[in-house]
């Protein structure tokens, strides 16, 4: 048991990092093609930023504690993809 939780304790700095990483470039791009279409990055633009990193960092590190860390950025992202996808259909 000890054991274990050291292992899930040492992949959460890999977790946070993975997270961050694929938030901020998912956001980027979005950052780019809103600032494409209208020439601006607005504050809602940063709010949405914020938001999504603090989603992929909660979402693998959380997903990571019962998965392998490949499964939890997946599994991650594949929700993200999924709820977009709703939100965008509820529109």
């Amino acid at each position: 048991m000890y054991e274990q939780t050291i292992n899930i304790l040492s992949d959460i700095p890999s977790a946070i990092f993975v997270a961050v990483v694929i938030g901020l470039i998912r956001s980027i791009l979005g950052w780019f093609e809103n600032a494409y279409k209208d020439g601006v990055i607005t504050e809602f633009e940063v709010k949405q930023l914020v938001g999504t990193m603090a989603k992929y960092f909660s979402g693998v590190l959380l997903l990571s504690q019962g998965l392998p860390l490949e499964q939890a950025i997946a599994g991650t992202y594949g929700l993200d993809v999924v709820s977009s996808a709703l939100k965008t259909k509820k529109q």
